[in-house]
């Protein structure tokens, strides 16, 4: 084959014309062919060639995302988000919703993910992302909206989700979360929105989230925590809306806990197991009504 007479460096050049998909496929060809195709540099210019070739709305399309960010290799996926990170860091609010995407049984990429600390509001919502959520997601310092809901993610949150000190609002409900609920959450004190229903979380709810000064929604319902209610919840005092059902909580409701949320509309604890409450409040579903 003439092609592997030419020098490593002249061989990477003519490949790099290939499209990506057929490019990685080359790497069954023979061991040169896997070398070249296999490295980084290589995969930087080809991608870049494939995409330059499509203009602009090609970054943001489907075809990328599934074909490049989580469908290929690391050294691919990274390429491929560098570039999106470029064309979306020239827009005032960089906003990435990827939640009409068909995926099956594909993770976050890790490194690939780190990359894109441009953008403010993050979207994969009803897909079937599975896998853990990767500790990167830290590395986005300028996130201020994470919606991941109704995905298949598992273990449990990580501790550098806390480095988001811009957050909003965090949705991740209907996952398979499991574990404690991570005291770090408690680190984002810019949080408005909060929700985790429908996990596997256990632990109790943390003393900590008190700390939390400009909540106003907070959803734990469906979830395994038991325990009881900390009374230092009640430093959430912005609160509107306090959404517990079959959490599996215990003991008694904290004394002045309808006092504590002046700006309460909504609260629901049904499905639990407390031995009192001192209060009846027309904000407060605490039973399920019974014919």
């Amino acid at each position: 084959m003439p092609l592997l007479t030419l020098p490593p460096e002249l061989l990477a050049l003519v490949l790099s014309w290939v499209p990506p998909k057929r490019a990685l496929v080359l790497r069954r060809v023979c061991r040169a062919f896997c070398a070249v195709v296999s490295s980084a540099s290589f995969a930087r210019t080809n991608v870049r060639r494939f995409l330059a070739a499509r203009g602009p709305g090609f970054y943001l399309s489907n075809t990328l995302v599934d074909e490049l960010f989580f469908c290929f290799p690391a050294h691919y996926a990274c390429v491929a988000a560098d570039c999106l990170g470029a064309l979306l860091a020239q827009f005032e609010d960089p906003d990435l919703n990827w939640s009409d995407l068909t995926l099956a049984d594909v993770a976050l990429p890790h490194d690939a993910l780190a990359r894109l600390s441009c953008i403010k509001s993050f979207t994969v919502m009803h897909t079937s992302l599975t896998g853990p959520l990767p500790a990167s997601v830290g590395l986005l310092g300028r996130l201020e909206y994470l919606h991941l809901k109704g995905n298949r993610i598992t273990g449990s949150i990580p501790d550098e989700i806390g480095s988001l000190v811009r957050l909003k609002v965090l949705i991740l409900d209907a996952n398979q979360l499991a574990g404690a609920i991570n005291p770090a959450l408690s680190r984002l004190t810019n949080l408005e929105e909060l929700s985790l229903a429908q996990n596997k979380l256990v632990g109790g709810i943390p003393a900590s989230f008190g700390n939390l000064k400009k909540l106003e929604y907070l959803n734990l319902s469906d979830n395994c925590l038991g325990g009881s209610i900390p009374p230092d919840l009640g430093g959430c005092s912005m609160l509107k809306c306090l959404l517990l059902r079959n959490c599996e909580l215990e003991g008694s409701i904290p004394n002045n806990f309808d006092h504590s949320f002046p700006s309460l509309v909504k609260a629901d604890l049904c499905g639990n197991n407390f031995v009192q409450f001192s209060f009846e409040s027309h904000l407060f579903t605490l039973q399920d009504d019974v014919e």
